[in-house]
Formats: C-alpha cells, sequence, structure tokens
C-alpha cells in the first residue's frame, strides 16, 4: 500500500469518526436541518470553516516562529488537522442528504 493511499485512509478514518461523534454529540441532526434549513446548515459550516481558518494561523506562526524545546508547532499541527477533519464531516453530511 502505497504512502498515499495509507493517509487517505486515515483520513477518511478521521472523518468517519468526526461524524460519528458529532451525531452523538448533537441533539439535532445535520441531515435534516441541511434539509429544512439550508442557511442554518451553511452557518455551520462557515463557523467551522472560520475555526480551520485560526487553527492555520497558529499553525503559520509556530512554523515561523517555534519556540525551543516545546511540542507546539506538533500541537497547532494537530488542532488544524482536527478542524479539517470536522469541515470535511459537516461537507460531507451535508452533500449526502443532497445525494
Amino acid at each position: 500500500m502505497s504512502y498515499r493511499t495509507r493517509i487517505k485512509e486515515s483520513v477518511l478514518h478521521a472523518i468517519d469518526a468526526e461524524t460519528e461523534r458529532a451525531q452523538e454529540k448533537h441533539s439535532f441532526s445535520l441531515e435534516r436541518l441541511a434539509l429544512l434549513n439550508p442557511e442554518r446548515a451553511a452557518a455551520v459550516l462557515a463557523e467551522e470553516t472560520g475555526e480551520v481558518a485560526e487553527a492555520a494561523m497558529n499553525y503559520g506562526d509556530q512554523v515561523r516562529h517555534p519556540e525551543p524545546y516545546t511540542t507546539a508547532i506538533e500541537m497547532t499541527r494537530t488542532k488544524l488537522r482536527a478542524e479539517l477533519v470536522q469541515v470535511a464531516s459537516v461537507a460531507i453530511r451535508w452533500l449526502e442528504t443532497l445525494g
């Protein structure tokens, strides 16, 4: 199995796990929300995208100005990845409602 295939499988697994976590955590169904109120679903996606922007800025700052002897770069990278997974989860769930 190639490196790219392994990474893709890891990303898809993370998205699936996030989707399950979000469905258990939130009392509302994004799928139902997307059908009944697509504007609200768009707001959910925009809010998640804003969190990606913030995480990307923090990660960029750490890459450009690393703090010596800390794990800050890895922590901000992990946070950015988690936020991107959340955006992907919301987008995929919404896409699934559209068929």
